[in-house]
């Protein structure tokens, strides 16, 4: 019963089914104004629409498919970019998680870099005062996951992809890197 009460809150009482179901009360109430009910069930309907995990895998989809990995990669330094970080979510060494990508590539990071044994370059600041340092955090998990802590040079400074291109390639300088295996969402890579 709880589970059903649950799924009933979670549909219709937070957005986006909020928004919808006080949209289709708004039509109901309107229902003798023909003029009025069908735009607001359009809208509806379009919200309910651009709410689906379908319309936005249609989306996402060919961002996602147009960018492989490479069977070999091929550097001599990886470089993670952030992608969003949680300050005082525990931690089993500290405080700070990443969020669901920046997760993600996190792991490809840690498999590429035991593959490889190649130096890790972590991208990130602390975009919001809400927010955890996206560098500072997957380095300190890096090292958790059994990478060398000085096989990682990370920044805490960027708050955007263009400028998590600009503070790594000024690691980079620093320390002579050349060649980059970049770790991101495929879907970031137009930018």
């Amino acid at each position: 019963m709880l589970y059903y009460i649950k799924a009933i809150y979670y549909t219709f009482c937070l957005p986006p089914g909020l928004f919808i179901t006080a949209l289709l009360f708004c039509a109901w109430r309107l229902r003798k104004n023909r003029r009025a009910i069908k735009p607001l069930l359009l809208l509806a309907a379009l919200l309910y629409l651009f709410s689906t995990e379908w319309f936005a895998g249609w989306f996402v989809h060919p961002l996602e498919t147009a960018y492989q990995p490479p069977l070999r990669p091929q550097g001599d330094v990886i470089l993670m970019l952030g992608g969003g970080a949680t300050a005082d979510t525990p931690n089993l060494n500290g405080l700070g998680h990443l969020s669901g990508n920046a997760a993600n590539r996190l792991l490809t990071t840690a498999q590429l870099a035991k593959a490889t044994t190649l130096p890790i370059i972590v991208s990130g600041g602390k975009v919001f005062n809400t927010t955890g340092s996206e560098g500072e955090i997957a380095a300190r998990i890096l090292t958790d996951l059994g990478i060398a802590k000085e096989h990682i040079s990370f920044d805490d400074q960027s708050l955007n992809t263009r400028q998590n291109i600009f503070y790594s390639q000024e690691i980079m300088r620093q320390k002579g890197y050349q060649q980059v295996i970049l770790v991101t969402s495929a879907f970031h890579m137009p930018r």
